[in-house]
C-alpha cells in the first residue's frame, strides 16, 4: 500500500485519532495493533516473519548482553536468520504458483498469482537493516538491551516506517514511541506542512521526473539520444533522491 493511496491515508487519519482518545499508558500497545493490522493488509502471513524477526533480535541482544565470552557469536547468529528471512523471502517474492488464462465472457485474461502476494511483509528490507542496527549498537554498547519484548516488536514494526523508511535506531525512535505526546495545534500545523511538502516531492517532481526516465530508457524512438540520455541519468537521480525524501517527509 502506497503512502500516497487513499487506503493508506484514511488508516493513517482514523491511527491519529484513535491513538489520541485511549489513555496515555495503553497507546504504544495500541500501535502493535495498528501496525499489525496494517502488515495484515499487505500481506497475509507477514506478521509472522515480522514476529521472527523480532524474535531473533529480541534473544540475540538480551543473550549479548549477558554472555560477554559469546557476544560475537550471539551477534553473528542474529544477523544471519535476520538476513536469512530477507534473502529467502525476496527470492520466494519471485516465485509463480498460479499461471493460467481465465476465460470469461469469450474474452481471455492472463492471470499470474506470486507466492510473494502472500506471504512478503511490508517494508522487509526496512526493518530488516533496522533490527541488524539495534544489534549491532547492544554489541557495541551504545543501547541496553530492551527487556520488554513488546517493544522491540513494535521497534520492527512500527507502520509508518515500513512504507518507505527511514532506518532508525532504536535509542532514537524509542523516546518518541513511548513518551507521552499530547495533541497541540502547533504539533499539527507542522506535522500537516511536512506531509504537503513531502506529497509535493513525490507526486510532483519525482514522479514527473521518473516519466521522462521511463521515456529516454525504455527504447522510445520518439525520444533522440545524446544530451536526453544525461538529461536522464540526472532526471534520475532526482526521481531516487525526491522520492525517498518525500516518503520519509
Amino acid at each position: 500500500m502506497s503512502i500516497t493511496a487513499a487506503g493508506f491515508m484514511v488508516f493513517f487519519i482514523i491511527s491519529v485519532i484513535t491513538y489520541y482518545i485511549i489513555p496515555v499508558k495503553y497507546r504504544w500497545g495500541w500501535l502493535i495493533v495498528l501496525s499489525f493490522v496494517y502488515i495484515f493488509s499487505i500481506s497475509y502471513f507477514g506478521a509472522l516473519f515480522v514476529i521472527f524477526t523480532s524474535t531473533v533480535t529480541y534473544f540475540s541482544a538480551r543473550l549479548m548482553e549477558k554472555s560477554e565470552n559469546h557476544k560475537k557469536a550471539f551477534l553473528i547468529g542474529g544477523m544471519v536468520l535476520a538476513f536469512a528471512v530477507l534473502i529467502i523471502l525476496k527470492y520466494v517474492l519471485g516465485m509463480e504458483v498460479f499461471n493460467h488464462d481465465i476465460h470469461f465472457f469469450g474474452e481471455t485474461y492472463p492471470y499470474k498469482i506470486f507466492m510473494g502476494n502472500f506471504i512478503v511483509p511490508a517494508g522487509l528490507s526496512y526493518y530488516t537493516l533496522q533490527v541488524v542496527s539495534y544489534m549491532l549498537d547492544v554489541y557495541w554498547g551504545k543501547t541496553e538491551a530492551e527487556k520488554n519484548y513488546l517493544k522491540i516488536l513494535l521497534f520492527t514494526s512500527y507502520f509508518p516506517q515500513m512504507v518507505q523508511g527511514p532506518i532508525s535506531k532504536y535509542s532514537e525512535l524509542a523516546p518518541e514511541l513511548f513518551k507521552e505526546h499530547r495533541l497541540e495545534w502547533i504539533n499539527i500545523k507542522h506535522g500537516a506542512q511536512l506531509m504537503l511538502w513531502g506529497l509535493f516531492k513525490k507526486l510532483v517532481v519525482a514522479d514527473r521526473a521518473g516519466t521522462y526516465v521511463a521515456q529516454v530508457f525504455t527504447n522510445n524512438p520518439d525520444v533522440p539520444y545524446g544530451a536526453s540520455v544525461w538529461i536522464g541519468f540526472i532526471a534520475y537521480g532526482i526521481q531516487l533522491y525526491l522520492d525517498f525524501s518525500g516518503g520519509i517527509d
